[in-house]
């Protein structure tokens, strides 16, 4: 027996996904317009050759959300955790990207207002009713672990939600009971980031009754105002880095247990990003990337928190996002989540580890050492400046709390300043050695 799911991409016809109910193999079939009109879903979900049930599978795991958020899906609509075809049919609507996964023929489109009002009683009781729970149905179709809610802004006090031709045009993220002051942690080093001369989405923070919800602008959704006033949201097409390197979604991270590391390192990503129209400009801003999350202490920079778009032409590097601090929370852990040469502790990383960082992703160590003290000396520039724009969001304690996430970047910055003082030598010094 076999069932069948379809895929759009905005309003065109992409194919459809053809699942085996007993096997639970999978396979992909392009429409032969999309082969003319539209573009492959992956390096790995190729057009003309035959595509490996597992790719597909992997390709899916990627939209789902995870963690807590896959549970509460799963039990909502009474769906295994295990069976991600079903899952993506049920919530397919809408995904990280450009595509819709439907049991329908045609894209159903819907709008469901939400006052203000309504959206704050939602955040000041959503330890009680799931934030993503409106009208019986869940609006959870984004992957990762942190609470999330897909909205459609249309100014400052008109929202809702959508589906179809009226998708989110925001994603809405949360303060977590454990990590205090994420929203404004997130905040701070998005700014920061851009100040940089980093390309990232744009966020804000706003507060509903007493608690901040940081408002992320979606890179991957264009709002469409029609003459007549009507509107559309048009869809861009992304994959993440896990979809790039064809990584099932449970090894997102380059440990894959204690003594085996899996294939979600710097050096894959870097090796793919060849793929890329504009090689050196995609590397060179996977390097600024990689170099400002060491410099905030962003350990959880993993493989689906950085994404690229595509299209018919090329495969270019999204704007970023997820850029927060987690030093700050120092119950959680210490520990990047791709290795820096063999390196993941942040404490014990040194020169001798980026110069493996160097072999590994075949950059010269004068381009890191230039980069990174490019860095740092933008985020010493900047840094009071961002701290004072923000005070006027903050309680005392935020001030508190931004006080510390400053001292703790600059210091930061400070000791890896030192560290790659003598990088190019040491460079020179292993090719002797080693090669």
């Amino acid at each position: 027996m076999k069932h069948t799911i379809n895929i759009f991409c905005n309003n065109d016809y992409v194919g459809f996904i053809e699942i085996d109910l007993d096997s639970n193999n999978a396979k992909l079939n392009y429409d032969d317009n999309w082969k003319e009109i539209g573009f492959e879903l992956s390096p790995h979900l190729k057009f003309n050759k035959e595509i490996d049930s597992n790719s597909i599978k992997k390709f899916i795991s990627n939209l789902l959300p995870e963690g807590k958020g896959l549970e509460f899906v799963s039990e909502i609509l009474q769906i295994s955790k295990a069976n991600k075809f079903a899952l993506i049919e049920a919530i397919g609507n809408e995904t990280a990207g450009a595509i819709t996964f439907t049991s329908n023929k045609e894209i159903v489109t819907s709008f469901r207002e939400i006052s203000n009002e309504e959206l704050t009683q939602r955040i000041i009781n959503r330890d009680s009713i799931n934030i993503t729970l409106w009208d019986k149905k869940t609006r959870l179709s984004l992957a990762g672990v942190q609470d999330k809610l897909p909205l459609v802004v249309l100014d400052d006090n008109n929202y809702g939600i959508g589906e179809g031709r009226i998708a989110s045009t925001h994603i809405l993220k949360f303060e977590k009971i454990n990590n205090s002051y994420l929203v404004l942690n997130e905040y701070f080093c998005m700014k920061l980031a851009k100040l940089c001369g980093l390309d990232v989405a744009e966020v804000e923070i706003k507060k509903f009754a007493t608690q901040n919800v940081l408002f992320v602008k979606r890179f991957d959704r264009e709002l469409l105002i029609n003459e007549d006033g009507s509107f559309e949201v048009l869809k861009k097409h992304i994959i993440d880095a896990c979809q790039l390197l064809n990584l099932d979604v449970a090894v997102k991270y380059e440990k894959v247990y204690t003594d085996a590391r899996g294939e979600a390192n710097f050096k894959n990503l870097f090796e793919y990003s060849k793929l890329s129209t504009n090689k050196i400009l995609t590397k060179l801003n996977l390097l600024k990337w990689t170099l400002f999350n060491l410099c905030i202490n962003n350990f959880d920079a993993h493989a689906k928190n950085i994404s690229f778009f595509v299209n018919k032409r090329s495969l270019e590097l999204s704007p970023l996002y997820d850029l927060v601090n987690i030093a700050m929370y120092p119950d959680i852990h210490n520990e990047f989540v791709m290795a820096f040469g063999d390196e993941f502790d942040s404490n014990k990383i040194g020169t001798f580890d980026m110069v493996g960082f160097c072999v590994h992703t075949n950059i010269q160590p004068r381009l890191i050492k230039n980069e990174l003290s490019s860095i740092i000396a933008n985020i010493k520039k900047n840094i009071e400046t961002i701290k004072n724009e923000t005070l006027s969001l903050c309680d005392e304690n935020e001030i508190n709390f931004l006080e510390s996430l400053e001292k703790n970047i600059l210091l930061t910055c400070k000791k890896h300043e030192n560290m790659i003082q003598t990088l190019v030598d040491d460079y020179k010094i292993y090719k002797k050695e080693y090669e």
